[in-house]
Formats: C-alpha cells, sequence, structure tokens
C-alpha cells in the first residue's frame, strides 16, 4: 500500500468515525436514510450519500460517495439543531476540514482525486471503472460514433477429418450503433490475426456464416435477429494489418441507429494440441468504437473445454495481423480485471438482454457448422467501457497431445 493510499484511508476513516458519532449522539440510524432525511431535514440524496459513506465495506470505496464540505456542513449544522454533543460536531468538522486538506495537498482537487482512486481499485475488479466511462463519453464526443453492446462470440469443435486441428466459427456485431455527427467516416470492425509462428489463421481464407450478396463483396454480414434499425453501406478495406470494415453515410443520432452482425468461419483453422513455439491459444476483440458494453462469449465443445478457463488481458493497443500478442509485462498491458462466467446449461444458455435476438445468431453457427448444440459448453467476459482502441484477450494454455 502506498503512502497516499494510507493517508486516504486514514482521513477517510476519521471522517466515518465522527460522522458515525455524530449519528449516535442524536439518535440518527444510517442504515435508514430517509428516517434520517426526515428526522434532520436534509435533502433525501444527501443523506443517501452519507449512508453509503459511513457503510461503504472500504475506505477507497467510501470516498466516492463523501459529499462536498458544504453539504457535510449542512448535515452537522442540522445534528446539532437535534441536540447533538458539542464534542461530536466539533469533531465532524475537524474531520471534514483534515479530509479536504488531504485533497488539496495529494490531488489538488476532488476529480483528480477520484481518478487517483480510481486507479488505485479497492478490488481488482473494479480499476478504472470511472476512467473507462469518462472516456466512452469523451471519445464518443470526439470520434462522433458510439455503441450500446460490442458482442465478440467463439466457437471452437474438433475437425472431423484431422482431430489434431480444430474448427473455428466467429460471430461479431454491435447493438444499437449510432453516429454522433454526420460524415464521420468510422472502421466497424478491424479483422486481425495474431501468432507467436507460422499460424494457418494467417494462410487460410475464411468462409462467410451465411451467404450473401453482402459477403460477395467481402462484408460476411448477417441478418440482424431483430432488425433494429437499417444498417449503411459497408466498404471492405484490405490493408496489410488486415481487413477494415468502414461504415457508410448514415443519419446522425437515434434515427440512424441499427445493429449490425457479420459471421465466418473456418475449418482446420488452428492446431488442438501444444507444439514447439506453439503452445497458447487466445481470442481477442478489437476495441474500435466507443462502447457501453462488451460481452464476449467463448463456446466449445465439450472436449475441447481447456479453453474455458482462459486469463484476461487488457492491452491498450491493437496488435497488427501477424504478429503475437503482448505477454504479461508488456508496458501496455491494462490493470483491468474481470472474471468470465460459465453459461448454464449445454447447450449454453446465450440469451441476454444486452444482445436481443442472439440465440438465433448462436443457432445459425451450430447449424451452418453441421454441430450438435447439446455437445457445446461456454463462458461469458461482460465488460463495461472497454477502452477504445484496446485489444481484450482471453488467453489459455494448449493441452499435450495424448500419447499413442
Amino acid at each position: 500500500m502506498t503512502e497516499f493510499e494510507c493517508e486516504c484511508r486514514t482521513q477517510v476513516g476519521k471522517l466515518r468515525t465522527a460522522f458515525i458519532e455524530l449519528y449516535d449522539s442524536v439518535g440518527a440510524d444510517p442504515r435508514s436514510p430517509q428516517d434520517v432525511a426526515r428526522k434532520l431535514k436534509v435533502n433525501k440524496t444527501l443523506a443517501w450519500n452519507v449512508a453509503r459513506l459511513l457503510q461503504a465495506a472500504d475506505e477507497l470505496a467510501a470516498i466516492a460517495h463523501v459529499p462536498g464540505s458544504s453539504s457535510l456542513e449542512k448535515v452537522i449544522q442540522a445534528t446539532a439543531k437535534h441536540g447533538a454533543d458539542p464534542i461530536m460536531v466539533t469533531n465532524a468538522r475537524a474531520a471534514v476540514k483534515d479530509f479536504s486538506h488531504m485533497i488539496e495537498s495529494h490531488a489538488g482537487d476532488r476529480s483528480t482525486l477520484d481518478l487517483i482512486i480510481d486507479g488505485s481499485g479497492t478490488t481488482q475488479s473494479n480499476k478504472l471503472e470511472l476512467s473507462r466511462k469518462l472516456a466512452f463519453r469523451g471519445n464518443s464526443g470526439l470520434y462522433g460514433v458510439q455503441a450500446k453492446t460490442r458482442v465478440l462470440t467463439y466457437f471452437l469443435a474438433p475437425n472431423a477429418e484431422d482431430p489434431t486441428k480444430v474448427d473455428m466459427a466467429m460471430i461479431s456485431g454491435y447493438v444499437g450503433f449510432r453516429r454522433l455527427r454526420a460524415g464521420v467516416r468510422w472502421p466497424l470492425f478491424m479483422i486481425r490475426a495474431w501468432s507467436a509462428s507460422e499460424d494457418p489463421l494467417v494462410n487460410q481464407r475464411w468462409e462467410p456464416l451465411e451467404p450473401s450478396a453482402d459477403a460477395e463483396r467481402g462484408f460476411p454480414g448477417l441478418k440482424s435477429p431483430v432488425g433494429n434499425g437499417t444498417r449503411p453501406p459497408i466498404e471492405t478495406v484490405t490493408t496489410t494489418e488486415g481487413r477494415d470494415f468502414i461504415l457508410g453515410d448514415s443519419p446522425v443520432g437515434n434515427d440512424g441507429a441499427f445493429d449490425c452482425y457479420y459471421g465466418e468461419f473456418m475449418r482446420k483453422a488452428a492446431n488442438r494440441y501444444a507444439s514447439k513455439g506453439d503452445d497458447i491459444g487466445e481470442f481477442g476483440a478489437s476495441i474500435t468504437s466507443p462502447t457501453e458494453q462488451l460481452v464476449m462469449d467463448v463456446i466449445v465443445d465439450k472436449d475441447l473445454d481447456f479453453a474455458l478457463r482462459p486469463e484476461l488481458l487488457v492491452f491498450g493497443r491493437i496488435m497488427s495481423h501477424g504478429q503475437p500478442t503482448g505477454t504479461n509485462n508488456d508496458p501496455c498491458l491494462l490493470p483491468i480485471h474481470e472474471n468470465t462466467v460459465e453459461l448454464p446449461g449445454s447447450p449454453p444458455l446465450v440469451t441476454t438482454p444486452m444482445v436481443p435476438g442472439y440465440a438465433k445468431l448462436i443457432t445459425l453457427a451450430y447449424d451452418r457448422l453441421g454441430w450438435n448444440p447439446k455437445e457445446f459448453r461456454g463462458i461469458r467476459l461482460v465488460m463495461d467501457y472497454p477502452p477504445l482502441g484496446a485489444n481484450v484477450i482471453l488467453r489459455f494454455p494448449l493441452p499435450k497431445a495424448p500419447k499413442a
């Protein structure tokens, strides 16, 4: 723990102690903020914030709920009118003053303090939540696009002809994508393959899940399962780094909002077992647009359950085609930690309000590849406000080949 974190915890601890004693001196229960608001005749929102401050499980987590000094003074004055112990009133004012001095000394202002605390994180899973949300709002305005949900689904199954290889399918898309500024030319999707060796993914051709005129023109688009909005034209651009699918012209705001998906598959896409220089597997999501939420599912044949225990790595850059992704020591690795959860059932139950009609897309993949859905299991990663320009990687070790 840093000296700064120790100072924060100490001052918040003193603040909480002073206000708990202040409440006790007038018989106010911080667990009942509505009663406190009525009794002390203070604003309900203020009473709720003080309640959260006093009941937070961790001092650093409590900082987000500390009202401003003037608001805290209103609570102090209200308790004084109700006969609070003068010593407790004095202690509360001193604690507020010390907390304000700590902010000025270490951060300069409250908004900067919040960002510092956000980077520290009270648990591994909530680091940078505030920063990611602020970045989403700023990037949406700056670049003129945003989406409600980024969807990415990967499927794996043993190849029928060569069980040392795996077949792979992928569904990628957006829910509620919209322009916020006219004339924005934007890459909806950026397709990249990562490899530390001569991986077949770099050299083989993906096939569209749903043959269509779009697929013939280079974009393997899928019909939206619920038909939300009209998808604008999409241009396919091939570069040395991979393929980009560029958003065509569309209206601004909700009038132009749409859902958009594409899907591809590849037979014998990768090795099933570890070999020298090729002992990990990974799935990645390139975050190319400001997005409120990422939903990333991995659905595999039950014989490939090694892929269901991945490590999450979030890199602050999108890797180039044919290059290996970063390591745990990569300077671009972001301190973002989320847990995957198991999708119940076999076939996995994928339905979620974040992705309307999602189950229909999953069924399409099963049917196209000729797979039995009852042979599959799955996991899900949900991440709020994934950072723009990041690669979200789910990495897992490949098993050793069975002895002959």
